[in-house]
């Protein structure tokens, strides 16, 4: 069976009446950059996470960078982050001219373990940014903490986590920022780029307005967000990221993979927060994949196997397979 990387159709499909709608009313306000669908989906978004303030933006990348330069982030600067995140996590931050240096994950949450910090605290460092990732948030009182006892700026890379929380609160509002990406396959998506960073801090939100739109306050950057953008994806919020049932939630299908992968895992069992159900990470503790020869034979051959069995057996399943005949004709 085929399983589509992103079935976008199938999601649009209940909804695209209302999608048709949204963009027709854009058509015929006839103004495609800012403007009152924006300001409105601005206002509705800071509603949903409990916030005083959304910032539109062209992607969940320059909802990144223009928080660090909001922040007075630059060059010579240093930002802490994790390695294991989308690589415009990293990207923002030498957008700045500055320069990220990684710590490690718990291996229990994939996020950024608060422990690690210390070691890499220098008196370059000006912002943390911890990523929740595929939709789990951070463990952010400790990272607050030290945060705050060494007068750091933290940046929530919360693209993977519309909707999540942690203790009680929604991720992305706990920091100095939040930013988020409305990528097509995201959990909240448009139809296209689009991002928002969100803020409790009056004043950073009006240096980032000045900064997404070239300089102007009431839109140096021309990051703002498009209204056929935010049209769909204030719906998208509305019919999504609330009301879907717990059970289709959990029905995601997993991605198909060539070669085939038998994947043996366990679960921590270990939580912090609520998660929302945007991608699923599988911790393999073996997975043995199955490689078809590349003739016409069908003949499959295990390849790799995690754990002790590494590159011996990876080997020696690819030699097998260069003596197949019809590899050899």
């Amino acid at each position: 069976m085929q399983v589509p990387f992103l079935d976008l159709k199938s999601h649009h499909a209940p909804m695209l009446e209302e999608i048709n709608c949204a963009i027709q009313q854009v058509i015929e306000c006839g103004a495609f950059a800012g403007g009152p669908f924006v300001a409105q989906s601005e206002e509705d978004f800071a509603n949903y996470n409990a916030c005083g303030h959304a910032i539109g933006v062209g992607s969940g990348t320059e909802a990144l960078w223009l928080a660090l330069l909001a922040s007075g982030v630059g060059p010579g600067d240093e930002v802490i982050t994790v390695p294991s995140t989308f690589m415009a996590t990293a990207e923002a931050i030498t957008y700045c001219g500055a320069r990220p240096v990684f710590v490690d994950v718990d291996e229990r949450t994939y996020t950024m373990d608060p422990a690690a910090l210390k070691n890499v605290l220098t008196v370059r460092t000006k912002a943390i940014i911890p990523v929740h990732l595929f939709g789990q948030p951070a463990d952010m009182d400790p990272i607050l903490e030290f945060a705050r006892r060494h007068s750091l700026f933290v940046i929530e890379d919360a693209c993977q986590a519309h909707g999540a929380e942690y203790k009680g609160r929604r991720a992305g509002t706990l920091g100095d920022a939040g930013c988020f990406s409305f990528y097509p396959g995201k959990n909240l998506g448009a139809f296209g780029e689009a991002g928002a960073v969100v803020t409790n801090n009056s004043e950073l939100d009006g240096r980032i307005r000045i900064l997404r739109d070239h300089g102007q306050v009431r839109s140096v950057l021309n990051c703002v967000l498009w209204r056929t953008e935010t049209s769909y994806a204030d719906l998208t919020r509305r019919t999504t990221i609330e009301h879907w049932p717990a059970s289709k939630r959990l029905s995601l299908p997993l991605k198909q993979f060539s070669p085939v992968m038998f994947i043996t895992f366990t679960r921590s069992g270990f939580k912090i927060g609520t998660r929302s159900f945007g991608s699923w990470a599988i911790k393999a503790s073996a997975v043995e994949f199955i490689i078809p020869c590349p003739c016409t034979c069908k003949r499959l051959t295990a390849v790799w196997a995690m754990g002790q069995k590494t590159s011996r057996s990876r080997s020696a399943a690819l030699q097998s397979l260069s003596h197949c005949p019809c590899s050899l004709s």
